[in-house]
């Protein structure tokens, strides 16, 4: 589901529940076991291997010790990336990849310290799978090292029934909604056939690859906007809907620099300085040229790489370019209150670039976006912020730029101007700014609402942590220990050197646990060759840092079982019994995911001892899916879904009936859309009062057209509601109560004058009868309303008798028996009857 990012509210809504959640605080518990099976590989020496499985056994790291190799060289392979693909050939099944995968190779590269990393791209029949990747490590022999990544396990749909055309209208009206924008603003891509597999990237997703369009959209003009979206192959529903432009900063500043603009390409023409050129004197620009030498220069000291090459883009220069476009403005006006990577150039707010750890971050999203590739939703999108503010803040260290104080060593923005924000995050003590330090913290966002992508920006305060326990260890924590443990760091250059080598082995769909296994891993292999000076006891550190911060405890709750979904009228009961599993936490609550959300409340959380929820308040004639997950502090379980469709009833009810006549009710049943709903059953029901029980006085069959005519006799001050029960798979539906009045019935005779200025007689009777009752003798007017000329009373057998002179050619009379007093009869109207005379 994204699934698109409307405003959530978290209101008690529409339930009796079976309870309603109890919110406790997160506990720490130890880290669930590993399965004792480990991949059964032709190892060199008899060293057991490094094996990081997922809650749900999935192998996500296989690694050698270090100075160990986990297979020898293939004796006929040539390069890495055939020395690669054979080791995978041979032990992929080993490794967790299914028979029918294909591997595509990506990239491969090598380090300073001879080792070979080569990206392969998992495709099924030639459709790539979002988030499929495996990175293997080799040594100078072509032997393997280690194995990262994971891949879908098996494929639940390839079919694409909807034409590429459908998906990108779906995609751009999706992202139109999203950003508030016209559909004409924005502008989707050809449609590419990827295969998505939920458990892969989203949290608790179901397993199972599905076909799915891949679409890139964006809105000309608006730098903010570009998004991943895909649609359904089978049915054209958005599945995921991904913002991918990576922001720094979220927050209102008031500023009025720069001119409204809808271009932010920076293009020839346009440059207003260039490599060679003196500082202009404009502080914005001069800040963003000089912080973006300082974080290339530190790139090429520090790791040997030429960030120019790596994320430069060539506009038409012939060569590529760091790009950066300075107080930025789009058409709506100023402020512009954030910097950001739009995924080929930089484009900053005024006064954004100012920072040096901003610069670097925002260019590090750049360096993510060309080694791992990390998807911006939920712990994925955490460790591409994590990343970038890590990589941000190692430039900030060594460039000696802007604020370097003990205070300021590792907070983010430190060096932006008021206007512009200032500090926004602190890795050193996240929970500064409502951030976790570890997976068990309170401040960790499950994102039950998607909100910020998952809650990528704060749940990046637990790698940050990580990350500053790494390079500076725990002497400057209270006690000199941080949860139980304490070690010393290894230093920026080192870590450094550590990052960089996790960065290009982890993959797009990486989370929390790849990154603890990876940076274990990464430090292993590096200490086996001493790259920067990294030795064994170093990976104790980052052992310690990874294990204090809590990134490899995951293991969510397997899904509930026995989900039974029981629509009524306007309303479903959901009943469940406990997961198999909770995983490696107590089960905290229940969620129910209800979409379409119903007045703008998409989920509704429940105790942990509930085993069934009411969910009332359901607008008639829409479609609705439930899913129902388990919660815990380590994750959230794959979802159960169960669906019932809409139904309502349209009914059009007879303001009066008169005594002694039937009751007649039309009206039609239709689903969502709305489409007729033939061949249910449809029920009038009747209560005395305003209360007591209903009961059923009429049934009938819908006809082809969904219509039916009830018909029942009627009763004095009866209140009437027609229902339709629903099946199994249908929500039934319920009219407004309605109160028909029984009229009495008047009949009339009259003795027709034959001229002018006679005495006409009226003469008549009542039913039901009456011993007594006022009558009135009513002529219409000529403005129509009507003015009565004689009264009367019933006489003790219910009759009257009541006359008046008539003095025009031609008039039209009635006879009003007023109501009683009681018995529920509403006032009884004769026939008019019209008069001529001559």
């Amino acid at each position: 589901m994204h699934q698109t990012r409307p405003t959530r509210q978290r209101r008690a809504i529409l339930l009796a529940l079976a309870g309603v959640l109890v919110t406790g605080s997160l506990t720490t518990l130890p880290a669930a076991a590993e399965p004792a099976a480990t991949p059964t590989l032709d190892v060199v020496e008899p060293v057991d291997p490094v094996v990081v499985r997922d809650g749900s056994g999935r192998i996500r790291l296989v690694g050698a010790r270090s100075g160990h190799t986990l297979a020898a060289a293939p004796a006929t392979a040539r390069g890495p990336v055939q020395a690669a693909r054979a080791h995978l050939r041979r032990h992929g099944e080993a490794l967790g990849l299914p028979g029918t995968s294909r591997l595509r190779a990506l990239s491969a590269s090598s380090t300073a310290y001879g080792h070979d990393l080569v990206r392969f791209q998992q495709t099924v029949d030639g459709l790539p799978v979002l988030g499929g990747q495996l990175v293997a490590v080799l040594d100078g022999s072509a032997a393997l090292l280690s194995v990262t990544g994971e891949a879908s396990r098996r494929v639940q749909s390839a079919t694409y029934r909807i034409p590429a055309s459908t998906a990108a209208r779906v995609a751009r009206r999706s992202t139109a909604v999203a950003h508030d924008l016209p559909a004409r603003a924005v502008r989707a891509d050809r449609p590419g056939r990827w295969l998505y597999d939920a458990a892969l990237l989203q949290p608790g997703g179901r397993e199972g690859a599905r076909a799915v369009w891949r679409v890139e959209v964006i809105a000309p003009g608006r730098p903010d906007v570009r998004e991943l979206v895909l649609v359904d192959a089978g049915d054209g529903a958005v599945v995921l809907q991904v913002d991918q432009v990576a922001h720094v900063l979220d927050r209102v500043i008031c500023d009025s620099a720069g001119v409204p603009s809808s271009d932010h390409v920076c293009k020839p023409g346009r440059y207003d300085r260039v490599e060679g050129q003196p500082a202009t004197g404009v502080a914005d620009i001069d800040q963003a040229f000089d912080h973006t030498g300082a974080t290339a220069g530190w790139y090429a000291g520090h790791l040997g790489v030429d960030l120019t090459d790596l994320i430069g883009n060539d506009r038409g220069d012939g060569t590529k370019k760091l790009r950066s476009t300075t107080r930025f403005c789009p058409p709506e006006g100023c402020p512009f209150d954030n910097a950001f990577w739009t995924g080929d150039q930089m484009v900053y707010g005024a006064g954004y670039a100012s920072a040096d750890d901003v610069v670097a971050h925002e260019l590090a999203h750049g360096v993510i976006q060309r080694t791992a590739g990390l998807i911006y939703w939920f712990q994925s999108g955490a460790l591409n912020e994590s990343m970038s503010d890590v990589l941000g803040e190692l430039v900030d260290l060594a460039d000696g730029v802007g604020t370097d104080t003990p205070e300021a060593r590792w907070q983010l923005g430190e060096d932006l101007p008021p206007q512009a924000g200032g500090v926004t995050r602190d890795m050193s003590d996240p929970t500064l700014y409502g951030q976790p330090d570890h997976t068990a913290s309170e401040l960790y966002d499950f994102a039950p609402d998607y909100l910020d992508n998952g809650g990528v920006h704060t749940n990046s305060g637990v790698p940050n942590k990580a990350a500053y326990l790494v390079v500076d260890g725990t002497v400057g924590e209270p006690g000199g220990a941080f949860n139980g443990s304490a070690f010393p760091g290894i230093g920026a250059d080192k870590a450094a050197v550590l990052y960089w080598t996790a960065l290009r082995t982890l993959t797009p769909a990486a989370d929390f646990t790849d990154l603890g296994a990876v940076l274990r891993q990464s430090c292993l292999n590096l200490a086996a060759v001493a790259a920067a000076g990294i030795t064994l006891i170093d990976c104790q550190s980052v052992d310690g840092a990874v294990a204090a911060t809590g990134l490899t405890r995951w293991a969510g709750p397997t899904e509930p079982r026995d989900v039974t979904l029981k629509p009524g009228i306007r309303s479903v009961i959901l009943r469940w019994s406990a997961p198999a599993s909770a995983g490696s936490s107590p089960i905290n609550s229940y969620a129910i995911h209800i979409s379409p959300a119903v007045d703008q409340v998409d989920f509704v959380p429940v105790e942990p001892s509930a085993r069934s929820a009411l969910l009332e308040g359901l607008p008639a004639g829409v479609d609705y899916t439930f899913q129902l997950v388990a919660v815990t502090a380590d994750g959230t379980s794959p979802p159960v879904r169960r669906v019932a469709a809409g139904s309502a009833l349209r009914v059009a009810w007879p303001g009066s009936v008169t005594f002694g006549s039937a009751l007649r009710v039309r009206g039609a049943l239709t689903g969502a859309g709305p489409a007729p709903v033939a061949g249910r059953t449809v029920r009038l029901m009747r209560r005395a009062g305003r209360s007591g029980p209903w009961e059923r006085v009429a049934t009938e069959t819908t006809g082809p057209s969904g219509g039916f005519v009830l018909t029942a006799r009627p009763r004095r001050g009866a209140r009437y509601v027609v229902t339709y029960a629903g099946t199994a798979t249908q929500l039934g539906a319920r009219s407004a109560v309605s109160r028909v009045e029984v009229r009495q019935r008047v009949g009339l005779e009259v003795a027709r004058p034959l001229r002018r200025g006679d005495v006409a007689v009226f003469r008549g009777a009542v039913s039901p009868a009456r011993s007594d009752g006022v009558v009135r003798l009513q002529r219409r007017r000529a403005d129509g309303t009507w003015r009565t000329e004689e009264r009367g009373r019933l006489t003790a057998r219910s009759r009257f008798q009541l006359s008046a002179r008539v003095t025009a050619p031609r008039s039209t009379w009635r006879v009003v028996v007023a109501a009683p007093r009681s018995g529920g009869l509403a006032a009884g109207l004769s026939r008019t009857v019209t008069l001529r005379t001559s």
